[in-house]
């Protein structure tokens, strides 16, 4: 039986000595069940996978085609060799000849997301284990915001309203191959996607801990899941880390996000620090098995010669972005003078972010691969604010209405569980998700205010996700393929090298 609770009547009995006469209770006709703000925030979640996979072509991803597309193509065949060559030895990282003159295989790449894919293969198709590896990352980024705003102890809808913001982040086409977005995770960079979500779990769990001295471990296994996945979100949530630490040394000036006054520390000042640097050194402990050697060693690494990107301030406020940039520095504002932890910490975030890529003096790293960071605190910023006006707006509504109950004779009083905006409130944040993604899919282009063209994610997936199978040169790379594997049979394996020039 389903169990109804919000609103109750309260039970009491009129006192014969008392002149006024007994207030009366009236429960509301409309009682809302207990499953249904969950259920609401479900939707929510479900609702950005489902655009996401749309839009990723799910029937395309249970194929077992060979993925290419972008730097995907090359990354396709390095899980094999963990399968085939690593794992037997019990090793993570070796010598693979099949490049080059050979190369060092993950001593300077990153490791956990391909380990999926081939832990993957030994149950479903590898070219399949591959796809859902490279989509992984898309696919649980809601759900990190959501976990985040949860250990953040956000008032509803907040969860559900980072987990929204996070599809207008997936589907920004003003950045490619930074990382981060799908554009990004199409053209070879999933292990930066799948690395956004493990840091934002890990903000949450560290937040949580500094409040509660507890869960050290967690927040420790996320830091080093986060740091073998991708090294530039694990610089944020290092950062975030600092950040955090010390807004919690500054006291009862940072509130906390439930609305609740802060506890009180417990231990005081010392244990905060103890507690936050032994995490901190325990998640870098536990990935220093690859992090050391790369950190040390990296100088032998190939050095790509990018040449850092300028044009600032255009970097930062793309045309097209400028509605989420502007919400986001009111957000900001909203923040300070609310003195709200998350709000506060995603606004330093964002704004180191910004400093990173500016300031990044030229060298290995390509200053415009952070910028994708600063995106996602400027979403995540959008939808915290999100979170606060429709909660500050359902909160006028119910008073009103209870307002205008206690003006009855007899009045009514309501007591009330949830606000409404736990029930309406993360479907209201959905929709306006929604509304500033989908049109461009199911509008044609000249009735919108920008062109898509051909640059669209479904393009791209089609693209990747239909493989090698899929092209219409493909009987001819076959055909290649044949003739090398027989060559290799009769005189032994060479080397092959493909130049990328249309004149040779």
């Amino acid at each position: 039986m389903t169990r109804l609770i919000d609103h109750q009547p309260l039970v009491g009995q009129p006192d014969p000595a008392d002149p006024e006469p007994p207030v009366s209770v009236v429960s509301p006709n409309r009682r809302w069940p207990e499953w249904l703000p969950g259920a609401c925030t479900v939707a929510v979640i479900v609702g950005v996978i489902a655009v996401t996979l749309w839009q990723l072509h799910l029937n395309l991803l249970f194929t077992n085609t060979t993925t290419t597309g972008g730097d995907t193509g090359a990354h396709f065949v390095m899980p094999e060799f963990i399968r085939n060559h690593l794992l037997g030895s019990g090793r993570l990282s070796g010598w693979d000849p099949s490049w080059y003159d050979g190369y060092p295989i993950y001593n300077f790449y990153f490791v956990l997301p391909d380990l999926l894919a081939a832990l993957g293969s030994y149950v479903i198709p590898y070219g399949i284990a591959f796809k859902l590896m490279t989509v992984l990352g898309s696919v649980l980024m809601p759900v990190g915001a959501w976990a985040c705003g949860r250990l953040f102890r956000l008032k509803a809808p907040g969860p559900a309203a980072l987990a929204a913001a996070t599809l207008p982040f997936l589907f920004d086409y003003t950045w490619t191959i930074y990382g981060g977005n799908l554009f990004s995770t199409l053209a070879g960079e999933y292990a930066y996607s799948i690395a956004i979500p493990l840091a934002l779990v890990f903000l949450g769990l560290f937040s949580r801990g500094l409040r509660t001295q507890k869960g050290r471990g967690w927040a420790a296994v996320f830091l080093a899941l986060c740091i073998l996945t991708h090294i530039l979100p694990a610089l944020l949530a290092l950062a975030g880390a600092v950040v955090l630490t010390v807004l919690e040394l500054a006291g009862r000036w940072v509130r906390s996000d439930d609305g609740l006054e802060p506890e009180e520390r417990p231990g005081g000042r010392r244990r905060v620090l103890w507690w936050a640097a032994s995490t901190v050194g325990l998640g870098v402990a536990l990935s220093s098995w690859w992090l050391v050697p790369f950190v040390f060693q990296h100088d032998y690494a190939t050095q790509m010669g990018y040449t850092n990107v300028a044009g600032f301030p255009a970097l930062f406020f793309p045309h097209a972005d400028l509605w989420a940039m502007l919400v986001a520095g009111v957000a900001a504002v909203v923040a300070v003078r609310t003195r709200s932890r998350f709000g506060i910490l995603f606004s330093v975030l964002g704004g180191l972010s910004a400093l990173a890529v500016r300031f990044d003096p030229q060298g290995a790293l390509y200053n415009v691969r952070l910028l994708p960071l600063w995106f996602l605190c400027v979403y995540l910023m959008v939808g915290w604010f999100a979170a606060v006006v429709v909660r500050r707006i359902a909160l006028a509504w119910r008073d009103r209405r209870d307002w205008l109950g206690q003006m009855r004779s007899p009045p009514l009083v309501r007591h009330y569980r949830w606000v409404p905006a736990a029930i309406v409130g993360p479907l209201a944040v959905l929709l306006g998700a929604l509304l500033v993604v989908i049109p461009p899919f199911v509008v044609a282009a000249s009735a919108l205010p920008v062109t898509p063209g051909a640059n669209e994610v479904t393009y791209w997936a089609a693209w990747n996700y239909s493989g090698y199978e899929g092209k219409p040169a493909y009987p001819e790379f076959k055909a290649l393929m044949s003739r090398m594997n027989r060559v290799g049979d009769q005189h032994g394996c060479g080397r092959a090298m493909w130049e990328y020039n249309a004149n040779e």
